[in-house]
């Protein structure tokens, strides 16, 4: 078989086991008082919905058009604007004339088109990215991981931190803190900490910003390095504590290093190098934390910083 021939077949493939997902444009309906209407998209105007249509699907190529959608986000007569809601005034680029709006289901999750200072992106569930495919990649990892509810069954045996672990994570899933670069899970992080601190009758932590950034950093670091942590655990600075889990079950980062933390309480000699600092997280010396996260193919990075 010839070189072109095996590269081919590769090509066809990836595009076969290449799943697509719903990608939904902006764009401004513009009615006029003799009953026209044209459509405004990144500064052009088109005066009918197949022209539109004919447009966004050139813009938009590598995306097949029964997963291409335009979204009517704002329609506006004279000085009136009506806004839509998420789901509201779709129209499928593969629809045929009249082109009829169409709602969809909020159980349909979408790639939205964004701009962010003055540069397009695509948003996946409050993250934003350059490509389409990135943002595609995303949409599925969220889709596969948030089946996975299972957690509850990997957090430790300590009935009180279950409790703290429960009241933290309740209905939190990978969807729920992988939004936002996962800020949610920084903040759940932190909530979770403080609630085993509170049960030791210690002060909350807060946290240091200097502290987020070197975590950052570090987190960034060991992902690219291979995620190898206990190679490169004697180069950690003093004060750190680090994790590298499988995506969907982050949310028991935390507890894991509690439960470490208990274990070592009841026995002195477990003080190895890759566990003693996890000690002085959970002790009144401790004030401020912050925590790196850093995505590594099917693995989370989590760096916490504390002094």
């Amino acid at each position: 078989m010839s070189l072109f021939s095996i590269v081919s077949l590769l090509i066809l493939f990836v595009l076969q086991t290449f799943e697509y997902n719903y990608l939904a444009v902006p764009v401004t309906s513009i009615f006029y008082q003799g009953g026209s209407e044209s459509f405004a998209y990144q500064g052009m105007y088109f005066n009918s919905r197949k022209d539109l249509i004919e447009n966004i699907k050139r813009t938009f190529r590598y995306v097949p058009c029964k997963y291409l959608l335009i979204h009517l986000t704002a329609i506006r007569f004279r000085n009136v604007v009506n806004v839509s809601s998420n789901y509201k005034n779709f129209i499928k680029t593969d629809s045929k004339p009249p082109f009829t709006l169409i709602n969809i289901p909020p159980s349909l999750d979408l790639i939205r088109i964004v701009t962010i200072e003055n540069k397009q992106h695509f948003e996946c569930n409050s993250n934003f990215f350059t490509s389409y495919y990135s943002a595609n990649k995303c949409m599925d990892d969220t889709r596969k991981y948030d089946k996975l509810k299972s957690q509850y069954k990997l957090i430790g045996k300590d009935w009180h931190s279950r409790i703290i672990w429960r009241f933290t994570w309740k209905n939190c899933y990978y969807k729920c803190f992988s939004s936002s670069n996962f800020e949610i899970l920084r903040e759940k992080l932190l909530d979770e900490l403080n609630g085993y601190r509170e049960s030791l009758r210690l002060n909350k932590v807060t946290v240091n910003y200097a502290l987020y950034l070197s975590a950052e950093k570090l987190a960034k670091k060991i992902a690219e390095k291979g995620n190898k942590i206990n190679y490169y655990s004697h180069k950690f600075p003093i004060e750190t504590v680090v994790g590298n889990i499988s995506l969907p079950f982050a949310n028991t980062q935390m507890n894991k290093w509690y439960t470490t933390f208990l274990s070592m309480k009841k026995n002195n000699h477990d003080y190895i190098l890759e566990k003693k600092n996890i000690i002085y997280l959970f002790t009144l010396y401790t004030t401020q934390v912050g925590f790196g996260i850093f995505k590594a193919n099917k693995y989370l990075i989590i760096v916490c910083m504390y002094r």
